[in-house]
């Protein structure tokens, strides 16, 4: 089976934060694609929202987020798809979630699912 599915930023930071109180299945989640080569696709407009977030996560220890974010992308099959350069420009001062409508937009471009635990989102 051909999966096709772009993932939200909070489940790929549920993986890199260990947050199976948040997600408990993250973890089988993660065991199916890495044993099934199964790609996970990342909305360019995701990057700096993951970086930015798990730095603040991780500012009081010793771990260094660009090792985690290395070590992600050398043990997942991951890639990034360029964010769809258009938005509805009412959108942009309406109450909506502008990482979330751009991922939405960038599943819909390249026929992707979004793979969220974000109810609103759904």
């Amino acid at each position: 089976m051909n999966y096709k599915i772009i993932w939200d930023s909070d489940v790929i930071l549920d993986l890199l934060l260990l947050r199976t109180k948040d997600n408990p299945y993250i973890f089988e989640i993660e065991k199916y694609v890495l044993n099934y080569k199964i790609p996970i696709y990342i909305s360019s407009s995701q990057l700096s929202n993951i970086k930015i977030t798990l730095s603040e996560r991780l500012k009081n220890s010793n771990i260094n987020v660009n090792d985690i974010l290395k070590k992600f992308v050398e043990t997942h099959n991951v890639s990034v798809l360029k964010t769809p350069s258009y938005i509805d420009i009412d959108k942009w001062y309406s109450d909506f979630d502008i990482e979330d409508e751009l991922i939405r937009l960038t599943g819909e471009t390249f026929d992707l699912y979004v793979l969220t635990r974000d109810e609103k989102f759904l």
